[in-house]
């Protein structure tokens, strides 16, 4: 039997996995300098990638903190949806999506992957979904969104539910567009480092206390990325990852952002105008950045995060042997019953809200189940 995995090895080989895309960079490969195309050797697979804007065109709400009180009033940066397909030489097909979003409800993915389904016969385990997780980004229409809706005006909800629809058309099409843009490749995979996040969740008296910085928590500051070049040995593009809560932003912003993510983006690709730069969130729920707060503390995460990619993209890499695997499995999650009404947070909204939900099985004496999505893929 192979050795045990710490909790922190298994997250870490989880996201860096992630990064890989699921090629097998964790499973096989052979350490060596920049891959280069060898003379007469046929190129491994092939990659496409594109890109499409997904900024809404009016306020919306915006999601991630409950302290807001009003819809969006401006645009800082441009959000995208970014899609990596990749094919192996066995003609196996996988897309990686990655979105400027707080998230992709499962109502919203579910509809994109049957879309993707019939126009472009992708089964779901060959679709990967990730949001940056950025606080700046708009609110999608899920049926659970009770905590924004109940703020809303019914137009306001309507808006929310048109620009859902739009972003779903939108998300099909740069999946298309990444298949179409299929030429042969190389994938190479490696890791970096840097050090802006900390754990934000202290242990007191009382319990445990969120959104506190806990400097001497546990944090993950590996960066994995995965670059793909052409044939030719030029940079197409660069998956990168960190476990970082995208809110350097915090609920006093009202103005659309990707957050540090976007910023690393921006900077990557204007630092190679030719690539498409694409963000994965780690593991990522109990690091924040520090400190935090305002714009000028995003743009320099974002700096600091290319930066490190950027070095590392031209350092000793592992080569991304195939075939290319997947696997999706849906699976209920039993939940144990909410706390009562006197141990939950008094006169907060958001809270209440939650709290009305939460609390349905002391009332109907059932157990709620939820059914989490989990993806897992690896390459022998």
């Amino acid at each position: 039997m192979g050795r045990k995995l710490s909790r922190r090895g298994l997250l870490r080989a989880a996201a860096g996995c992630g990064a890989a895309l699921l090629t097998g960079a964790c499973a096989r490969s052979e350490k060596l300098g920049r891959v280069t195309s060898a003379a007469g050797s046929r190129a491994p697979w092939k990659a496409g990638l594109a890109t499409i804007h997904i900024t809404p065109n009016k306020p919306l709400w915006m999601g991630g903190f409950s302290a807001r009180t009003k819809p969006s009033d401006g645009t800082l940066q441009e959000l995208n949806a970014k899609a990596l397909a990749l094919e192996d030489q066995t003609g196996g097909r996988a897309v990686l999506v990655t979105t400027d979003l707080i998230g992709l409800p499962g109502v919203v993915s579910k509809s994109i992957a049957e879309q993707a389904r019939k126009r472009y016969r992708l089964s779901r385990d060959r679709l990967l979904f990730n949001s940056s997780h950025t606080h700046s980004g708009p609110v999608l229409a899920n049926p659970l969104q009770i905590t924004y809706r109940a703020l809303m005006s019914a137009a306001q909800w309507r808006d929310v539910e048109q620009y859902t629809r739009g972003l779903e058309n939108k998300v099909v099409a740069v999946i298309g567009d990444a298949l179409k843009d299929l030429k042969p490749a190389r994938l190479s995979f490696g890791h970096s480092q840097t050090n802006f996040a900390v754990n934000r969740r202290l242990k007191t008296d009382k319990g445990w206390v969120s959104s506190t910085v806990n400097p001497q928590g546990p944090v993950d500051h590996v960066v994995p990325f995965l670059r793909v070049d052409s044939d030719e040995g030029r940079l197409r593009g660069a998956v990168f990852g960190y476990a970082c809560h995208n809110t350097t932003l915090i609920s006093d912003n009202y103005k659309f952002c990707g957050d540090y993510a976007g910023f690393a983006q921006e900077q990557l690709e204007k630092r190679h105008p030719d690539a498409t730069a694409m963000f994965v969130a780690g593991c990522a729920a109990d690091a924040n950045p520090n400190p935090r707060g305002t714009v000028a503390l995003a743009q320099k995460y974002g700096e600091m995060l290319a930066g490190t990619v950027d070095h590392a993209l031209g350092g000793s890499l592992m080569p991304v042997r195939g075939p290319l695997k997947s696997a999706f499995a849906v699976f209920p999650v039993t939940v144990r019953r909410a706390a009562t009404h006197s141990a939950r947070k008094p006169n907060h909204r958001y809270t209440d809200m939650w709290s009305a939900v939460s609390l349905l099985p002391l009332f109907c004496d059932k157990v709620l189940s939820a059914n989490l999505r989990f993806r897992t893929a690896v390459a022998s």
